[in-house]
């Protein structure tokens, strides 16, 4: 029986894909155990595509490729039932039916999606539950392939709920890369040259007293992980979006990418900082590879 599965669903477990506000909303709610269950579902599935598994299947995929507890799989799946997939029993045997996105935004209570990529993670990273749980909260932070800006601690524990020391834990196990932000500041030369400078801030020490630093802002944090197609998340988010109440999203730091972001931004929120930050261009840059930003005030 074992080695039948093994050849016919030999395939299937190639990668896995994960969605930021999801993994979010996942944390958030103490629900990482159920979501990861149905993305290494989702995995398994990938080639028919139709959501519907037997579950002898699912479960020796499980057991074999993501390393789940034998004696506690069907525990897992019973608990998860209702929530991210349903068990459907039949003369043939029971089936799973994995939930679609579109109901998985609804019990999640997400109206509007934030990122429109997956993420798409090895199953040798996915293959034991610190590693899928360290992996859903890498899936928030973009990945290197695509630009991101930085988010700072307080910001990333209003969506996830976890303490700093805990999101640095995820982030050595899940090989997170981090870059350090500075703040500039732009000067009019002479001969009409822009150029860059780094903005001080005043602290306290103990031994020197009042002390003048390079202003640092919040780190910009890429993961190993791959930038996936987009698939149907942008139809099925503005589908979803009159199923479910709008929340505001509040983040405790602003950064735009560009000027012409930031006066968008300043134009739309009223409740916004009149200021902002920009990121220069990478010829410009004191230190090469470093992130700098320009800070921008009307």
């Amino acid at each position: 029986m074992t080695t039948t599965i093994r050849k016919d669903y030999h395939s299937l477990g190639s990668s896995v894909k994960l969605q930021s506000d999801l993994s979010a909303s996942a944390i958030k709610k103490k629900a990482t155990r159920g979501l990861a269950l149905w993305a290494c579902l989702r995995s398994i599935n990938q080639p028919g595509g139709d959501g519907i598994l037997p579950l002898q299947v699912a479960i020796e995929r499980l057991v074999l490729d993501f390393n789940f507890p034998r004696s506690t799989v069907y525990s897992q799946l019973l608990h998860a039932e209702g929530k991210f997939l349903s068990l459907v029993p039949s003369k043939r045997g029971t089936t799973i039916k994995i939930w679609g996105l579109s109901q998985l935004l609804q019990w999640f209570s997400i109206a509007s999606l934030t990122s429109r990529h997956w993420r798409t993670v090895r199953v040798e990273d996915f293959d034991g539950y610190a590693k899928r749980t360290a992996q859903l909260y890498a899936s928030i932070l973009p990945p290197v392939g695509i630009k991101g800006t930085p988010l700072s601690r307080a910001t990333i524990t209003s969506l996830t709920g976890l303490h700093k020391v805990q999101q640095r834990r995820y982030e050595v196990l899940a090989g997170v890369r981090r870059t350090p932000n500075f703040a500039m500041a732009r000067v009019e030369g002479p001969l009409g040259k822009t150029g860059y400078i780094p903005m001080k801030q005043e602290i306290f020490t103990r031994t020197g007293g009042l002390r003048d630093v390079n202003k640092r802002l919040g780190n910009s944090y890429h993961t190993r992980q791959q930038p996936g197609n987009k698939g149907m998340l942008t139809k099925v988010g503005v589908r979803n979006k009159p199923l479910v109440p709008q929340e505001a999203h509040h983040l405790v730091r602003s950064y735009f990418l560009t000027f012409r972001k930031l006066i968008k931004a300043i134009t739309r929120r009223t409740s916004l900082d009149k200021a902002g930050f920009y990121l220069i261009n990478s010829r410009k840059r004191i230190i090469k590879g470093r992130q700098e930003w320009c800070c921008v005030s009307s």
